[in-house]
């Protein structure tokens, strides 16, 4: 479906498909770095790239290279949402 022909209600459940999305895969990030690092240390290099000029981009080994996690200081850092770089309207 084009984007310009969805409806309000299919626009706000495919922006909550996405925030999950988001939720899931930060999850998935702190659950993987803990492998490595106590789960303290992880959060606290969340914070520091969140709360700096840096954003963090994991994009998928695929086709087209999708964009699999972004962290959610790129609103404030890029100008754009979270929701918008993980559908690939930019980069």
């Amino acid at each position: 479906m084009n984007e310009e022909n969805k409806t309000q209600s299919e626009l706000l459940d495919e922006l909550q498909r996405l925030k999950n999305r988001i939720a899931d895969l930060e999850q998935r990030q702190r659950e993987t770095a803990s492998q490595c690092v106590d789960s303290g240390t992880v959060d606290e290099v969340l914070d520091i790239i969140r709360s700096s000029s840096v954003v963090a981009i994991t994009w998928q080994n695929a086709p087209g290279w999708p964009i699999e996690y972004v962290t959610n200081n790129v609103d404030s850092v890029l100008g754009y949402t979270q929701c918008r770089s993980l559908k690939r309207l930019i980069f």
